[in-house]
């Protein structure tokens, strides 16, 4: 360094230095020793602490490596959102690869009580003693738990939309509201699905009525159904999670809906048989609540409007009445 003094001014709200190419240093002053840099617009290029790194590559994503959490490499996408890490120890490895939804595309795991995990044809699976792979619960440590999905909030500027906090997103399919007053006021719907139908069915999800926020999978291999959820990209923070079958309308009830709750788990196979009596039909219910942001700009991650008018829903929405009508008929 020179001894010229350095020229020093308030931006972001801490003091910063002006480096070339319009970029500023960003020095926080808490005892974990971080050090950033910003580009001219907010945008973080890098940060260093005592235990990490973070650059910005680029495809606009970012690259962070913390040798202090036990090797951990990570890739991060433009929006923060953790898009694959991998970690090895003295006792294990893995490796982890996500879709924009959140949702585990790839995983492999060798851990120290020696067995070997991978996820494929979204199922986990664990290597047998005879050297077949073997369904099995999904591994409780997937995310790791020193590394948060999105770290690198804290250190972004505030990005510019409409946040909405802790609002309701379920499946599009039969307004309760519309088809049946006299159970709620609140835009829930209920989605009727076919049992019998095996394989993977994948439904829309929509927060506040407004916005398409992510997709429900309801999958169903022989007597067992399962179901699980994901959200889009972009700034989307789910903060409760629920669901509950329903084999008749009969069996909502307005109480439920006033203070929707239930003890199924996303992810969880059920027997068709045991839960709901072998119906060929159901009713889904899906109750999330979210806190999510829509950008001003399409920067990519603009999430799209939910029209319920436009004849491509219009032609779902009356596909789901119509299986509800076939229920109700039948259970006459």
């Amino acid at each position: 360094f020179s001894d010229q003094e350095i020229p020093m001014e308030k931006k972001y709200g801490q003091w910063t230095c002006p480096l070339p190419a319009g970029s500023y240093s960003m020095f926080l002053h808490d005892p974990s020793g971080i050090i950033s840099w910003y580009g001219e617009d907010g945008t973080l290029l890098s940060f260093m602490d005592t235990e990490s790194s973070l650059y910005l590559q680029s495809d606009g994503s970012y690259l962070y490596n913390g040798t202090g959490r036990e090797n951990v490499i990570a890739y991060y996408n433009a929006n923060g959102h953790l898009a694959s890490y991998s970690y090895h120890n003295a006792d294990e490895t893995k490796s982890v690869t996500y879709d924009p939804y959140g949702e585990v595309l790839f995983y492999s795991a060798s851990s120290s009580d020696g067995y070997l995990y991978r996820y494929i044809d979204h199922s986990w699976q664990q290597l047998g003693s005879d050297g077949n792979w073997n369904d099995c619960a999904k591994p409780v440590d997937v995310n790791p738990s020193d590394l948060p999905p999105l770290l690198l909030l804290e250190h972004k500027t505030e990005p510019i939309g409409t946040w909405y906090p802790n609002n309701t997103a379920g499946v599009i399919g039969v307004s309760l509201r519309d088809r049946f007053p006299e159970l709620t006021k609140k835009w829930y719907h209920v989605l009727p699905v076919d049992l019998t139908i095996q394989g993977t069915q994948v439904f829309k999800m929509v927060a506040s009525n407004l916005f398409y926020i992510g997709r429900v999978w309801v999958t169903v291999d022989g007597d067992s159904v399962r179901v699980q959820c994901s959200y889009a990209d972009g700034l989307i923070f789910p903060k409760e999670e629920m669901f509950r079958w329903f084999t008749s309308i009969d069996e909502i009830t307005h109480d439920f809906l006033e203070h929707p709750s239930d003890s199924l788990v996303y992810g969880q196979s059920y027997s068709i048989r045991e839960c709901f009596g072998g119906a060929k039909k159901a009713l889904l219910f899906v109750c999330n609540k979210v806190t999510y942001r829509q950008t001003v700009w399409n920067d990519g991650t603009m999430l799209v409007r939910y029209w319920p008018n436009i004849e491509s829903v219009k032609a779902h929405r009356m596909k789901a009445e119509k299986m509800l009508d076939e229920m109700l008929t039948s259970n006459e």
